[in-house]
């Protein structure tokens, strides 16, 4: 469930979406995302620990509250804005 609305999410905000596979080896996934330049990454609580540092990490399965504070207006597209999902 948590992954239909991250993606619906990311489509409504015009962003790009990048699928990480988690069994890839760390290594892979800290390329991947450095090679993207992700601004955001969407995940879910379980699998932070396969994923590199990152200072912005949304957890669909644990940030509910910090979700719900957003404007639920649809936002201004920005064709730059990358956000990815794992």
């Amino acid at each position: 469930m948590e992954m239909v609305v991250g993606l619906l999410g990311v489509m409504k905000a015009g962003a790009s979406y990048l699928p990480l596979d988690s069994s890839y080896p760390a290594e892979r996934l800290a390329y991947m995302l450095e090679d993207v330049q992700a601004s955001v990454l969407i995940t879910e609580r379980a699998l932070l620990n396969l994923l590199p540092e990152r200072s912005s990490v949304v957890c669909l399965d644990r940030d509910w509250e910090l979700i719900g504070q957003y404007c639920d207006k649809a936002p201004a597209v920005q064709a730059c804005r990358r956000i990815w999902l794992m």
